[in-house]
């Protein structure tokens, strides 16, 4: 757990301390206050509990002093009781996380809930006049980030101003990263607030595989050195998910980038949500050459056929001298380090050929959900796309195909089938909105 604190004064001669205590994924699951006074004397509060299903469903708020202090002295207070009637509140929200109202555990003589708060919003966050109502301080509103002062919302990352449309400091990605020229390093939710949400961490990312060898099977260039049908097309989709989904989009031509990618990404907080577009087979992500991303039985074709007969200790012995950059050692070794960080729900979706095989044990797909906790969502079969309509204009519509079927990986669980066709932007916004 995280205990986060900050000072301010409630207008008398004390000073109080607000300790924020959060889950690891950054979930506020309690709140504290210690009011001090000039001479040292005061009290430690527990002020709220925060109610979780799948998101946050409300809080409790209780004020029990659970110990009185001062210069030479603490006094045990009392001990945190079963909520009283009106101290449950729950969040009513819409698709994209905003708390559109507030109702409290009591009911009217004629069964109505009671309201505690309602709020209309502006597209950028802005209440409407007019069009909200409060009879309490609940503190958490558009996108369900709480209110921090002056209707300032905490994001985690900065802080954001609604009635101004913009975050009080610059976005690290374009500042330091040099990445999304086109947008304004304070903008939110790449202005697109009707249906896009800002999130706490920088935490999508898309990587657009690249095999820069045009006599490659698996090449993403024409022999004259175009780009392939199959590049513009995932280029488009990498694009799409860039612009209208907050992703970070990335290429990459070997293994080892890759995985320099995603602990770049994990630099910002746990990736919550990953696009892979290549081509592929059963037992890799084909890149440049050999220099793809493998699991370990393909590394250790590709790199020393003498190692099948080795035992697994004694294969992930010997690979740091061929290729430690497959998935069951170089990116295990990076999870465990901290290097690399997925969410608890973190998916992974991956366009490419044959990588969520049901028939071979070294299975990219499976592999990958194993080592990462993550949901992996791939094709048995040969992946496709929608390229261009009548029109001959190209379509990033989110629609992904398989002459087979999709199947959904987890760990230590047998794939599940999907069906033929995947429509990857409903699964995103079923992540962010925690389903």
């Amino acid at each position: 757990m995280v205990a986060l604190n900050k000072n301010t004064t409630d207008g008398t001669d004390k000073f109080v301390t607000t300790y924020y205590v959060r889950e690891p994924q950054g979930n506020v699951l309690a709140v504290y206050e210690k009011k001090e006074d000039a001479a040292g004397a005061g009290q430690f509060q527990l002020k709220e509990r925060h109610l979780y299903g799948m998101n946050r469903l409300g809080m409790v708020s209780q004020n029990v002093t659970l110990a009185q202090f001062d210069n030479s002295n603490v006094t045990n207070g009392t001990d945190p009781t079963t909520p009283q009637a009106g101290d449950t509140h729950y969040e009513l929200t819409n698709h994209l996380g905003n708390v559109m109202a507030v109702i409290s555990d009591t009911t009217s003589a004629t069964a109505e809930p009671t309201v505690v708060s309602l709020s209309d919003y502006y597209p950028f966050g802005m209440t409407e006049p007019g069009r909200s109502y409060r009879a309490s301080d609940y503190r958490y509103g558009f996108n369900g980030k709480e209110i921090v002062f002056d209707d300032s919302q905490d994001y985690g990352e900065r802080i954001y101003k609604p009635n101004i449309a913009r975050f009080l400091s610059a976005d690290p990605l374009i500042i330091f990263n040099q990445e999304y020229p086109e947008l304004s390093p304070y903008q939110f939710a790449s202005n697109t607030p009707i249906w896009a949400i800002d999130l706490d961490g920088l935490e999508k990312l898309a990587l657009t595989g690249f095999n820069s060898n045009k006599n490659e099977g698996a090449s993403y260039l024409n022999k004259d050195g175009t780009l392939a049908e199959f590049t513009e097309t995932i280029r488009i989709q990498a694009n799409n998910l860039e612009k209208n989904y907050g992703f970070r989009h990335a290429i990459v031509n070997t293994g080892k980038k890759l995985l320099e990618e995603l602990e770049k990404e994990s630099m910002n907080g746990p990736i919550k949500f990953l696009v892979i577009f290549a081509h592929g087979e059963p037992d890799k992500i084909c890149l440049n050459n050999n220099e793809g991303f493998f699991t370990l039985l393909a590394t250790v074709a590709i790199c020393n056929e003498e190692l099948f007969d080795k035992s697994l200790d004694e294969i992930r012995e010997a690979l740091p001298n061929y290729k430690a950059d497959c998935v069951e050692v170089g990116l295990k070794k990076m999870i465990e380090e901290g290097k690399i960080k997925f969410s608890e729900d973190a998916i992974i979706f991956i366009d490419a050929c044959y990588t969520g095989s049901i028939n071979n044990s070294a299975s990219m797909a499976q592999n990958l959900a194993d080592v990462t906790g993550a949901t992996v969502i791939a094709t048995n079969g040969a992946a496709s796309m929608k390229n261009k309509d009548k029109n001959g204009e190209w379509i990033a519509d989110g629609q992904f195909t398989t002459d087979d079927l999709f199947y959904e990986f987890k760990k230590g669980e047998a794939p599940k089938a999907l069906e033929n066709s995947i429509d990857l932007t409903k699964i995103i916004n079923n992540n962010e909105k925690g389903k």
